[in-house]
């Protein structure tokens, strides 16, 4: 389908299969598979030999939207509309699109993204003119900014905010424009705010530092949690003591699903299960509450075997002795 393309000499020109054109700088302004492509540019083709890019020399109409002249066009591998550039403003599958912006299509002809040319409501949000809008191959709303204050899966949201939804359609993440309490979390506008598919908070920039289940989390860090609610990951506001592990503030902690302990890094010497555990270094605890790994602080006899000072051993979830390494340099 690509056999009489002329190309420019001079121009490196590549094959598909060493048969059929894959790409090439075209010599003079030509008419391929119906469309008028601009001499001096790069035309490409896909592996099947349907026209994939080029230049346009003139506005054209394909598949009812009039994309610009003089912009790149990109087609799917059947020859359907994949991205270009709007001609101008217009009613696409019943969304306001602007002109001279970007438009693109899922390779079932569905409305994937465009520019709003107007506040337009989709799916019982009002999304705001001049910004883009994205969705599924189904065509669900995917991405979008209010136009409007709205309340979204029971939180409550100010104009500006851009909104992701799950397949599902619950939220999946937020842009706020102000600060916001969520889910009892204090959550950094300006930041993404992301949740799981059940609903649930999965992370967000701290506005201030917070106490999450018992735990003083440092503001202006990130946080996580578990799909469940339990605290996942964060950076503590200061040293301190969670589920009797002294903890060292300067860097983050780890918790398994269940609420306990996964890691931190240790504040003083600490012993486990009678094993001395080094400070300032990681320590590691199964969700069974007992200790997984650790540096050892001194040397200590376990289980008939001479653990040294600063040697790293790890431990089964029953407390018996896993693995043990000792590098005296």
């Amino acid at each position: 389908m690509s056999a009489h393309v002329p190309c420019n000499t001079r121009s490196r020109v590549n094959f598909i299969n060493g048969n059929g054109i894959a790409c090439c700088d075209l010599s003079q302004d030509t008419a391929v598979q119906g469309i008028f492509c601009s001499a001096g540019t790069k035309i490409e083709f896909h592996k099947n030999g349907w026209l994939w890019r080029c230049e346009l020399g003139e506005d054209i109409s394909l598949d009812g939207v009039l994309i610009m002249g003089g912009t790149r066009v990109e087609l799917h591998e059947q020859g359907r509309l994949w991205r270009g550039r709007l001609a101008r403003e217009a009613i696409v599958q019943d969304i306001f699109c602007r002109g001279g912006s970007d438009i693109e299509f899922w390779m079932s002809g569905r409305l994937r993204r465009c520019v709003l040319a107007r506040d337009t409501l989709i799916q019982g949000i009002v999304c705001r003119a001049g910004t883009e809008v994205e969705m599924r191959k189904d065509g669900a709303l995917v991405y979008g900014e209010l136009s409007e204050p709205a309340l979204i899966r029971d939180i409550p949201f100010e104009a500006g905010t851009r909104i992701l939804l799950h397949d599902n359609g619950r939220l999946a993440g937020c842009y706020m424009v102000r600060d916001k309490t969520i889910r009892d979390v204090p959550c950094r506008a300006n930041n993404w705010v992301w949740f799981y598919d059940n609903g649930s908070l999965s992370a967000c920039v701290l506005a201030g530092d917070a106490a999450i289940h018992n735990v003083s989390c440092r503001m202006d860090a990130r946080v996580k949690l578990h799909d469940n609610g339990n605290l996942l990951r964060c950076y503590l506001s200061g040293d301190q003591v969670i589920q009797g592990v002294p903890a060292w503030a300067a860097t983050f902690v780890l918790f398994h699903k269940n609420g306990c302990l996964s890691a931190c890094e240790l504040a003083i010497d600490t012993e486990f299960g009678g094993i001395p555990c080094k400070s300032r270094a990681w320590v590691g605890f199964h969700d069974n509450g007992r200790l997984k790994r650790c540096y050892l602080a001194k040397d200590t006899l376990f289980q008939r075997t001479l653990l040294k000072a600063g040697a790293w051993a790890s431990f089964f979830p029953d407390g018996t002795l896993e693995s043990y390494k000792y590098d005296p340099c």
